[in-house]
């Protein structure tokens, strides 16, 4: 505990400080540069078909697990309840800034286009 000031406070301010002057050192300085978002809606899950988010997550933890298993990448699935294509975009959007990719997976055609 002794060392979580010395840790916390001047380590992280110090990356801010250079991700402030150029955003795209996040992929540097932050594990953002080999994560990626399994994100689905969950309407056309392979074998088992619009079955929604919450129910889609435990297939989309397994994608994630082969990210990490096979390729060394990390993954973090994320189920989203979005109505429309529109609202799934803007979603994804807003999270950007966190990922350094996203793997979009078990979307009803058309919408997946």
């Amino acid at each position: 505990m002794r060392d979580f000031a010395i840790w916390y406070t001047p380590g992280f301010a110090d990356a801010c400080r250079v991700i402030v002057n150029d955003r795209d050192e996040a992929f540097n300085l932050t594990n953002r540069w080999n994560t990626i978002a399994v994100l689905t809606n969950g309407t056309r899950v392979l074998g088992l078909g619009n079955i929604g988010p919450e129910v889609s997550l435990p297939v989309m933890e397994g994608k994630a697990l082969i990210f990490k298993y096979l390729g060394g990448v990390d993954a973090i699935p994320v189920a989203v309840r979005a109505e429309s294509p529109e609202e799934f975009i803007k979603v994804a959007k807003a999270l950007e800034p966190t990922f350094g990719g996203f793997n979009l997976e078990d979307i009803q055609s058309p919408d997946c286009f």
